[in-house]
């Protein structure tokens, strides 16, 4: 990719909004500008002040819903590539194994007419499947069937570590989510629960049904019963560390949902984590309280009114709008090579991020950016020696724990640790059939793993992915190269500039492994309490005084309690680490301290269409990004100090309400 070299550190480089005269642009540079606004104070809105005048140069294309420049600018650059290598694709005569699956399942997509026989095909298929079920328990198993095929069912499964020891796997048995909104709230809404009832009504409709009307009318009923009972998104949370086991015979008393099949592919050594069985008893109740009619209609409309595209152009545009509509979508679509990109990018991942990484990036200096990560978890390490709250037991093991984290960075190392998926063999011409083949083999291959020792060295993302993760269970961090691109990471550019961005999100994922879930887990990745009953005391209520500021700021504060520990250790001590690289020169250091504070602010720089934005506050354990910066510099006593913030400066915190988690 072309490289520019930012000349000018953006603390020197203010302009005014109203001046600001660059036309707004969809254009992703090669390196975008982030000047201040000089006519907006620090202290009252820091995200305005960072990022104002780049949102303002900004026009947010028709087919996206939400832009974060850090994240976007950069997933934008890899997907362009990876349209250009799959279109370029099409006209290969020769290919390895694995550019061969990348390519059918490409053309597959790409094939419209094609596309279109196999939806009313599908469609046809699933209606006279259900027809010849005559009995409840007949359907039980019909979706028994399907959830082992990796389809749409009533169960979801996987492979999970032993919480008591994670070098073995447990089996997680989840109840599929059978509702098409994300949160119960949404049911609330009349005019929503209107329109969806016409679209179901519609579905009903092409399906060939008698009482469309009706079935759609159940469908609601259903769903808005069932997402009462699911867990909420706070809730779904806490799942992960639940001891809550299942003996196969418990299961079975669950008899109207049939699971025998799923169950008889557990190996008896293997322990069942059950850890939503009050949302499978109640899901027990459902399937004798619904007619078998009513069963029927209520899941071809889930699992098969996705998948309706091209053969039904009026019903997908009705849907499309109606995602717009009220679920944060899009206005409009992306082009149909763009989508069949993402699709590809989605189903094989590390297979097309192997295919084109090098021409990414060929000479990254991966020495370099580990003695980064290193100083950020040296960082945390001392401030850990210098906490006053926790009891000495307990800040020994904090300690241990974060020494022990393991990274994992910049890409796959060996073949095991790429974990590709199963060799198939896929039709250019059956996009359907290809999306069931995948997901049989993924299936079969989680119950394959679960007699097998864990590999902890597996990595769950693609190098190009643009994002980072913290592994409780393997106490390790991986961050691919998709992220280590401008504004998070820049090997020419002063240390503590980096820190600010790309050390925040090291310091953000190792805060993981201490934040209100992750300090649940010791350093071997164990389900283990390390702290004392006092201590976990004072860990929670200074949670409490950032759930309750954070639901003062318009969120769901336990929610989004996780990701705002994390970005308070990352920021803190991402910045402690800064200062030890900074010049010492006092008007130096204070221009490299508002450099370091800058870049932290540029990494959430982005606009977001207002219905995504709403959706996210109700779902998403993550802060809005304004929030994520404005609410973050209340902590940090060095950004008063440099912006000469005075008290009743909307970023400015008494000091008894400053919140240091460690």
């Amino acid at each position: 990719m072309k490289k520019i070299v930012l000349l000018v550190l953006s603390g020197a480089l203010a302009f005014s909004c109203s001046t600001f005269s660059k036309k707004p642009t969809s254009e992703i540079p090669d390196r975008r500008e982030f000047p201040v606004d000089a006519n907006v104070n620090p202290c009252n809105d820091f995200f305005q002040y960072a990022c104002g005048p780049a949102i303002q140069g900004f026009k947010l294309r028709e087919d996206r819903s939400r832009h974060i420049f850090a994240f976007n600018d950069s997933y934008e650059r890899v997907l362009n590539a990876k349209k250009d290598y799959l279109k370029n694709l099409l006209t290969e005569k020769k290919f390895n194994k694995r550019s061969r699956q990348l390519h059918d399942y490409y053309a597959s997509c790409m094939n419209q007419d094609a596309r279109k026989k196999e939806e009313r095909t599908v469609l046809a298929e699933a209606v006279d499947e259900l027809a010849k079920i005559k009995t409840k328990k007949a359907f039980a198993q019909y979706l028994t069937e399907k959830s082992l095929a990796g389809e749409d069912g009533h169960i979801s499964y996987g492979n999970i570590a032993n919480l008591d020891n994670n070098d073995v796997y447990d089996f997680i048995l989840l109840p599929a989510r059978m509702t098409s909104m994300p949160e119960k709230s949404y049911y609330q809404n009349k005019e929503l629960m209107t329109e969806f009832k016409s679209l179901a009504t519609d579905f009903y409709k092409l399906a060939g049904m008698d009482k469309p009307e009706k079935r759609a009318d159940w469908l609601a009923e259903f769903e808005t019963e069932y997402i009462n009972k699911y867990p909420t998104p706070a809730e779904r949370r806490k799942i992960w560390t639940m001891r809550k086991y299942s003996k196969k015979s418990q299961l079975k008393k669950l008899s109207n949902l049939q699971m025998d099949k799923v169950l008889a592919k557990v190996p008896g050594k293997i322990k069942i984590r059950n850890p939503m069985d009050s949302t499978f008893s109640f899901l027990n109740k459902v399937m004798a309280k619904y007619s078998l009619d009513q069963l029927k209609s209520i899941y071809l409309y889930q699992s098969t009114a996705g998948l309706l595209d091209e053969a039904y152009p009026a019903f997908f545009q009705k849907s499309f709008d109606f995602q717009h509509k009220f679920l944060g979508g899009s206005p409009k679509r992306p082009v149909l090579a763009e989508r069949c990109t993402q699709d590809v990018m989605n189903a094989f991942t590390k297979e097309i991020d192997a295919e084109l990484f090098d021409q990414f990036f060929p000479n990254f200096p991966e020495k370099k950016f580990v003695s980064l990560l290193e100083d950020v978890r040296g960082s945390i390490i001392e401030g850990l020696k210098k906490n006053t709250w926790l009891t000495a037991k307990a800040k020994a093991n904090a300690i241990k724990k974060i020494q022990a984290a393991s990274f994992q960075v910049v890409k796959p190392k060996t073949e095991k640790e790429w974990d590709f998926n199963p060799e198939a063999t896929y039709s250019p011409t059956t996009y359907i059939h290809n999306q069931k083949i995948l997901a049989k083999n993924l299936s079969e291959r989680e119950f394959n793993r679960l007699p097998q020792p864990v590999d902890h060295d597996v990595w769950h993302m693609g190098p190009l992915t643009v994002n980072a993760y913290y592994s409780p269970t393997d106490n390790k961090f991986v961050m691919p190269a998709g992220i280590l691109q401008y504004p998070f990471y820049d090997p020419e550019l002063p240390e503590w500039v980096n820190l600010g961005a790309v050390g925040a999100v090291v310091g953000h994922e190792l805060g993981h492994g201490v934040d209100d879930q992750g300090s649940k887990y010791d350093e071997k990745g164990k389900v283990r309490q390390w702290m004392t009953a006092k201590d976990i005391q004072t860990f929670q209520k200074r949670g409490e005084r950032l759930v309750a500021q954070f639901e003062a700021a318009g969120h769901n504060g336990k929610l989004t309690l996780g990701e705002n520990i994390g970005d308070l250790v990352g920021v803190t001590f991402a910045l402690n680490a800064a200062q030890k690289v900074m010049p010492t020169d006092p008007l130096a250091h204070q221009k490299a301290t508002k450099d370091f504070f800058l870049q932290y602010a540029r990494a959430w720089c982005g606009v977001m269409r207002p219905k995504r934005r709403e959706m996210q506050l109700k779902t998403d354990p993550h802060a809005l990004i304004e929030a994520r910066v404005n609410e973050q510099m209340k902590h940090q006593p060095e950004f008063a100090k440099v912006y000469q913030c005075k008290a009743g400066d909307k970023l400015v915190l008494p000091e008894k309400d400053v919140v240091r988690i460690w």
